[in-house]
């Protein structure tokens, strides 16, 4: 009994973790807030697009980055697309991009699931058919969002669903796009290292 005592606070750590990526993959986790994100550098990120192009991280710099994780199978990813949309529409004169990352899914099935939910993107749709940009931006469940600086620094993340088009949300992305037009893209991070961006 003892020895089962120490097993479970043990590994107590592990399971409630694995409990909530489950619930993150199911879709219940929500995030009602974007979170301070201060990783050592900003992972790489070159991936084939839905049209036929390649995106590269380090072409984005000069514009505030949202990076955006997500999956056909995941119900809240469909709603956050549309809202990610309608913030886009909202600041299209503004430097906001939007790279949209699938993950572990072939082309043919995202297009479907696009198509098939009347789902139209201003913004990129990117493939991550083995889950290696995934790992490398260690993410645990989808949705999961990062936003990156004009200078490609790290900002925020979002663990969950967000909605993005409205309250605290966009004020803090329409706040931070105002301050670094004031600013001409200049970071105070003289630390800040994007892996295979620029600066």
């Amino acid at each position: 009994m003892i020895s089962l005592l120490r097993y479970v606070r043990r590994h107590l750590g592990v399971l409630l973790l694995g409990f909530i990526v489950v619930l993150g993959s199911a879709g219940v986790v929500l995030s009602d807030a974007l979170e301070v994100w201060r990783p050592a550098t900003v992972p790489n990120l070159t991936l084939p697009a839905l049209d036929g192009t390649t995106a590269h991280l380090g072409a984005e710099a000069g514009k505030l980055v949202i990076v955006h994780f997500f999956a056909t199978w995941c119900e809240p990813c469909r709603d956050e697309l549309k809202s990610l949309e309608r913030l886009a529409e909202s600041l299209v004169a503004r430097p906001l991009r939007i790279l949209a990352v699938d993950v572990g899914e072939p082309a043919d099935r995202v297009r479907r699931f696009l198509e098939r939910n009347k789902i139209s993107l201003r913004f990129p749709v990117l493939v991550d058919f083995d889950k290696q940009v995934m790992r490398a931006w260690e993410v645990e469940m989808l949705p999961t969002s990062f936003v990156l600086d004009r200078t490609l620094c790290p900002l925020w993340k979002a663990a969950g669903a967000l909605e993005w088009d409205i309250g605290a949300t966009l004020s803090m992305i329409e706040a931070e796009i105002a301050r670094s037009e004031q600013s001409e893209g200049r970071t105070n991070r003289a630390n800040c290292m994007v892996k295979g961006g620029t600066q």
